[in-house]
């Protein structure tokens, strides 16, 4: 079983990637490339709550000292051949000034999010300014990646499409192999391979995250085998926020709060289809790791006022991960006690700047095992 640590030379195979997509690249002349246009907009921007004085340190700029502008645009690229807005990707860059220079092997060089709204709504350009804080607090690059999302069509994709849609993105992340889109062609500047990530997911994007890494056979199954351990060995932690990692119980609290929520508690069943014994099966509170699973550092967060998502999901999932990991797990910690509701939270400067501590290798949060103590701060 692999779970993080030392890789051996697994990431100097990079190199040879990297080389081998610039050969790839300059072999196709741009004039054979059939662009097409996504919708590469940016919604209005909002301004964020105040900042509190969480978090802190000196080498990383405090959330609360960013200032957003709409007019800051960043670069899209396509991650698939496909090259649909739906498969596409916003990479947001730290100002020049404040980018980091970090050769540690536990800093990360970008940070991947992956955005929520119950496998069926949402948009990469919602989450601009939370991406462009999260580049400013770390000094890396953010990525905000699109993927599918499942509607009632009989057609619609339906689970694993989302988490194989982030693994296609990660994959064109480290070899190299982003497309910009026809928006940005012109200003777009080539983008090397990225080596270390930290993945950043909300909700139900802290679902297909933590899916991929337990369960990278089915996440990782359209993935060239040589490929996939250079995948999985880049991904240096994951910051698990407000997620749905049970799927029955996510649908009985829903159902059980009637009419005080106006929300549809049948989302799973657009995503993951009518079988309850499946949505059970798909739930990482109740996963197994396999020889191929990949746990890396990992951060669970749930804030104190979210509305939607029953403590019990953080509580219970990192419970699971503490009696499936083994000992010489490097890292699983517990932030719980962030203000916020369930979208508000990632307007929070508390989540911002862990986010950036965790991103520069830094410890976040409360190392477990716990007990019972911690969990009432979120009850």
């Amino acid at each position: 079983m692999t779970l993080g640590g030392d890789t051996g030379g697994t990431l100097e195979n990079l190199d040879s990637l990297k080389a081998k997509a610039v050969e790839r690249l300059q072999a196709v002349p741009l004039s054979n490339v059939d662009w097409q246009r996504p919708d590469c907009s940016t919604l209005p921007a909002q301004r964020l709550a105040p900042a509190s004085e969480l978090f802190t340190t000196p080498t990383t700029p405090r959330a609360d000292s960013f200032s957003y502008s709409a007019s800051t645009k960043p670069q899209t690229f396509f991650y698939s051949s496909e090259r649909d807005n739906a498969r596409s990707l916003d990479l947001h860059y730290p100002p020049a000034q404040q980018r980091a220079i970090d050769t540690s092997d536990a800093a990360a060089d970008l940070v991947v999010f992956a955005h929520g709204g119950a496998w069926r709504t949402e948009d990469k350009s919602d989450h601009a300014e939370l991406a462009a804080r999260i580049a400013h607090s770390t000094g890396v690059p953010c990525a905000v990646l699109n993927y599918r999302l499942s509607t009632k069509a009989s057609d619609s994709p339906r689970h694993p499409a989302h988490a194989q849609d982030l693994a296609s993105a990660l994959q064109a992340l480290i070899n190299g192999s982003l497309v910009p889109c026809e928006e940005s062609f012109r200003t777009a500047t080539a983008v090397d391979p990225f080596r270390k990530l930290v993945l950043v997911g909300h909700s139900c994007g802290a679902h297909m995250i933590s899916y991929l890494m337990m369960n990278p056979e089915v996440a990782l199954a359209h993935i060239p085998a040589a490929e996939r351990p250079l995948l999985l060995a880049a991904v240096r932690g994951m910051v698990l926020a407000e997620g749905l990692y049970d799927l029955p119980a996510v649908v009985a609290e829903l159902e059980s709060l009637g009419d005080v929520f106006d929300f549809d508690p049948y989302f799973v069943q657009q995503a993951f289809g009518d079988d309850r014994d499946a949505w059970k099966h798909n739930s990482p509170t109740f996963m197994t790791l396999t020889p191929t699973s990949f746990l890396p550092r990992i951060l669970v967060v749930h804030g104190m006022e979210d509305e939607l998502v029953h403590p019990d999901q953080a509580k219970d999932f990192i419970r699971h991960l503490w009696r499936i990991a083994p000992s010489k797990h490097p890292d699983i910690r517990f932030l719980p006690d962030v203000a916020g509701t369930h979208w508000a939270i990632l307007s929070s400067s508390e989540f911002i700047n862990a986010v950036a501590q965790f991103a520069a290798g830094d410890a976040v949060g409360i190392a477990g095992p716990f007990g019972d103590e911690i969990f009432r701060r979120i009850e």
